[in-house]
């Protein structure tokens, strides 16, 4: 009987373990991410470069055109915003030596360290634009910093 208690006993804590386990990693599976402003960041928009991976939100899909460019050993990725007709320059990351913003650097496939930069673009509202178009730009210009925490967080990264 003192045998049936224990196991009884054991089998409540090894189960009461498991549910607290099981709640962790849902927690740590199923947290939402978020941008700088607090909005839920569903999926991300993935710019392959040579150097890795950038993301930025998704929920900007439909707003939002990248142009990819290198020379003078430096690769940019140039981030643009749609305003009506007009595109505007949002910022622009940089791989390699550039006079901007240093973020740190990141090793590339052949082993060498390769800096990485940021660059923003200042930019005056137009007067054809709307509230809500203003709004967009600038809310889409502070969501570099998305772009670059998850950039940071990449194992390759150095600060």
């Amino acid at each position: 009987m003192n045998l049936s208690k224990r196991l009884k006993k054991t089998i409540v804590i090894v189960l009461a373990a498991l549910c607290v386990a099981a709640a962790v990693i849902g927690i740590l599976v199923f947290t939402p991410v978020f941008n700088n402003c607090g909005f839920e960041v569903k999926e991300d928009i993935c710019i392959d470069t040579p150097y890795g991976t950038l993301h930025y939100p998704e929920k900007w899909k439909d707003n939002l055109e990248i142009e990819k460019q290198s020379e003078n050993n430096v690769y940019s990725v140039i981030f643009y915003g749609d305003c009506g007709e007009q595109k505007e320059k949002l910022f622009t990351v940089n791989f390699g030596e550039t006079e901007c913003i240093k973020l740190g650097s990141i090793t590339s496939d052949e082993n060498s360290d390769v800096k990485v930069g940021i660059e923003f673009s200042d930019f005056v509202p137009d007067d054809s634009w709307s509230k809500n178009d203003t709004e967009i730009i600038c809310t889409m210009q502070e969501d570099v910093n998305y772009t670059i925490e998850k950039l940071q967080s990449e194992d390759n990264f150095k600060k």
